[in-house]
């Protein structure tokens, strides 16, 4: 039986010629985010074509690249304990499709605990993934009902006002260390979106995020010997021209540059020009110097002090907090009181 997908796009969701118009003022100007100097940037949705989650699925099982092991380790050990707040009845909400690796623990923890009812909903901009993903689950999980959400997750947030059943309780799901794709500001503000528009007093939250830590593991992590992280990056430059219809980007020309800005703790991917170049973009002129960087992703890692002024900002409780086995990453429970 196939999983059902609602299509929640607002009518105004972005499309391609959006997304262009994006990255064409991006490279046009130049802004700082903490510490850096101001750089000409692309927003990091230029990594996900179909190729570029090819790529990054095998990353996922880099030695080096510790998060997915490290939640993974988590979630079979701690998933119980994490869930043991749901009830029958209740919805489980993850915000995009997330490896099944980590998720079927999830489910698992629902299905030994013996809850009815529970409805499942997997949020993503990519139709296809979520009819991918959440397909075997359906014969696997039989007591758990499988919904697709098909759009962003400001969508979702509209879309779960208006559908959720109003006497079932949520529990949000963002994994990945996702929220440290976004700066600090941003995140507490869309959790804290989440938070009004979306969540009632005794609904949870369960965020796994990254820990600082020191800078060369941080590294090897985002810069491993088989170059699959610079493979990544460089395959934005054919998403881009893809999107563009135009051969914008040369990319010979260019070269995958990984930092870690320890006072910001966080590590940075970066397009490097390696010559002095021109690039022209939806009647934009934009002068390359050699060396100059163009920003594509931010991974952010968080002290203890951080993670509680996020939670302070977003105004959520923090209930838990569930470390792997060499206490490199947690996952963090958190609910609206």
């Amino acid at each position: 039986m196939a999983p059902q997908v609602i299509d929640i796009r607002a009518k105004q969701a972005a499309s391609a010629p959006d997304l262009c118009h994006v990255i064409a003022d991006g490279l046009a100007e130049k802004v700082s985010h903490g510490d850096e100097k101001p750089v000409r940037h692309v927003p990091s949705l230029v990594l996900y074509d179909a190729h570029g989650l090819e790529i990054y699925d095998q990353i996922t099982y880099l030695d080096d690249y510790y998060l997915t092991n490290a939640e993974i380790d988590i979630l079979a050990s701690s998933a119980d304990a994490m869930l043991a707040h749901v009830k029958d009845g209740d919805i489980l909400i993850e915000l995009g499709v997330g490896s099944m690796r980590k998720t079927s623990h999830v489910l698992d923890a629902i299905v030994r605990a013996g809850k009815r009812d529970t409805t499942y909903y997997a949020v993503d901009v990519s139709e296809e993934s979520l009819t991918e993903a959440l397909a075997p689950l359906v014969s696997q999980y039989p007591t758990i009902s499988f919904v697709g959400l098909f759009g962003t997750y400001d969508d979702s947030l509209a879309w779960l006002r208006d559908h959720a059943p109003r006497a079932a309780a949520k529990t949000f799901l963002w994994l990945g260390s996702t929220i440290g794709n976004v700066v600090r500001t941003e995140a507490a503000a869309f959790l804290r979106s989440i938070q009004e528009t979306a969540m009632v007093t005794g609904d949870h939250f369960i965020v796994g995020i990254d820990r600082r830590k020191e800078g060369s593991t941080v590294q090897a992590a985002y810069n491993d010997p088989s170059g699959l992280h610079r493979e990544f990056v460089l395959n934005s430059l054919s998403h881009m021209n893809h999107l563009f219809n135009a051969p914008v980007f040369d990319r010979s020309k260019f070269e995958h540059k990984s930092i870690y800005n320890d006072v910001e703790g966080r590590h940075e991917a970066h397009l490097q020009s390696l010559e002095a170049q021109t690039i022209h973009v939806l009647g934009k002129t934009i002068g390359l110097e050699k060396n100059e960087l163009i920003h594509v992703a931010y991974s952010h890692k968080y002290s203890e002090d951080e993670m509680k002024r996020l939670v302070q900002s977003a105004g959520l409780h923090w209930n838990d907090k569930f470390a792997d086995s060499q206490q490199r990453y947690d996952v963090h429970l958190f609910s609206k009181a």
